[in-house]
């Protein structure tokens, strides 16, 4: 019963909020004559290649603008954590995929700008290292208190799949922390802190309809 209400939940919001390009609906028409799908099936098909072509758009206006800012390793790494944990903490959503696109391809690369430099050049120890694990407890604090953050058109009904994703959640910036704290007098560090405080960011409820 809960997956039937949560797969009646992404239609709705499918039918209700995607506007397909003409790109992802010739694709995916082809698809579905090709595998002889329903119009049911189609609309899902539909929606998971918008999903993607929109990901990849967005990963590489991001990487784009991070070349011309002279900045792309830390932009890189910044994008990739960011994107790893939103993969199950979920977060802030904007009205447009346009917004979206917009949005990071400005907040990443800018980032990745200020850890080249900025962070790197400028904040020396000890001010580094307690900005660092500041920076550090608080994204942690918000992944553990928030996540995962659902949408108004695909709530998470499932108990057991919150609790999957809020371990997924902790375990994903445990990760990227051991990989950080090894490395976190450089790009890479700092470029992967950035990218889950970021994140983390997107889970508070002033950004989520107030939603918990």
């Amino acid at each position: 019963m809960e997956k039937y209400i949560e797969l009646s939940n992404l239609k709705e919001g499918m039918e209700e909020n995607m506007s397909y390009s003409g790109l992802s609906t010739r694709i995916s028409s082809y698809l579905a004559r090709e595998l002889k799908y329903c119009e049911e099936k189609k609309k899902i098909l539909a929606y998971a290649v918008e999903s993607i072509l929109i990901t990849v758009l967005g990963f590489a206006i991001i990487m784009f603008i991070g070349l011309l800012l002279r900045a792309p390793y830390e932009t890189f790494f910044a994008a990739v954590a960011a994107g790893t944990l939103r993969k199950f903490s979920g977060g802030a959503h904007f009205s447009t995929p346009a917004k979206c696109l917009l949005t990071g391809g400005l907040v990443y690369p800018l980032f990745g700008l200020t850890v080249k430099n900025v962070l790197l050049d400028y904040v020396k120890e000890p001010m580094f290292l307690t900005v660092v694990l500041a920076a550090a407890a608080v994204s942690f604090y918000m992944v553990f208190k928030y996540a995962p953050v659902d949408s108004v058109n695909k709530p998470i009904v499932s108990p057991e799949f919150r609790k999957k994703l809020f371990r997924a959640s902790i375990i994903t910036v445990l990760v990227f922390y051991a990989v950080a704290f090894l490395n976190y007098r450089t790009s890479l560090g700092l470029s992967i802190l950035g990218g889950i405080f970021l994140q983390a960011v997107t889970l508070l409820p002033p950004l989520n309809g107030q939603r918990r």
